[in-house]
């Protein structure tokens, strides 16, 4: 069987005090790759580790409760950039008409 390898990313975009509209960071430990190389060659056990790890980070951004992350996101790829699948829970804030005008 070819050789495959999947990324997996979580990016989160977090409010503050000092930055009311957003800043955007990867989240610590990722991305991360999972190379068929290193699973004897078996792209399906790759394919099935980096989607536990993709489920997985999912239900740790289902389960926070930190009201200044707005935006949290989990991409499943491969690596020439073919988008398998995106998680992504919450929105920027709606821009209110009094913001806009200054």
């Amino acid at each position: 069987m070819a050789r495959n390898i999947i990324i997996v990313n979580a990016t989160q975009v977090v409010t503050s005090e000092s930055n009311p509209q957003g800043i955007l960071s990867v989240v610590s430990g990722y991305p991360k790759t999972f190379d068929s190389f290193n699973y004897d060659g078996d792209a399906d056990a790759a394919m099935k580790a980096a989607k536990a790890d993709y489920y997985n980070r999912l239900g740790i951004n289902y389960a926070n409760t930190n009201p200044n992350r707005i935006m949290m996101t989990v991409t499943l790829e491969t690596v020439n950039g073919h988008q398998l699948q995106r998680g992504c829970i919450g929105d920027f804030p709606a821009e209110n008409a009094e913001d806009a005008e200054s």
